[in-house]
């Protein structure tokens, strides 16, 4: 087996921040307790990516396993300063660790706008905290 040299790099795409309806918790599933939020706004500001997330239904279908972790999977749609609009879809987890709070996520995008079809097929991660407005994540492109 070969081994790799390359390291993974990145770069600043933007910063993301939500803000959430109340919740809608389900009863226990068999994986675990779904936590259904709706996504009613927020921003996205960054040298190449901005604009607002727009209130067209966006939901987080998050889970609670039972070990504690929450189990992300949303998709918003965010309509850029420029007239655009970019589907983003992520996952991810959000866990207390002995050493702190472990938040990331992994994003994909989708858009039929030539300005931003290089989102397309790019992956992003998200490093996140929880202020009390909403999740907040600092979304770095994966090079």
């Amino acid at each position: 087996m070969t081994q790799s040299t390359d390291v993974i790099r990145s770069r600043p795409l933007f910063v993301l921040q939500a803000s959430l309806a109340d919740p809608v918790m389900m009863v226990d599933t068999p994986r675990g307790e779904r936590k259904i939020v709706a996504v009613t706004g927020g921003t996205v500001r960054g040298e190449r990516v901005n604009g607002r997330l727009v209130d067209v239904g966006g939901h987080d279908w998050a889970l609670i396993r039972p070990d504690g972790t929450l189990e992300l999977d949303v998709r918003v749609l965010l309509h850029t300063d420029d007239d655009a609009h970019v589907l983003i879809s992520y996952r991810g987890f959000r866990r207390q660790r002995d050493d702190g709070l472990y938040f990331r996520t992994s994003l994909t995008f989708e858009t039929g706008d030539s300005r931003y079809a290089w989102l397309n097929s790019i992956i992003a991660i998200g490093v996140g905290t929880r202020p009390p407005e909403g999740p907040r994540y600092d979304v770095h492109e994966i090079l």
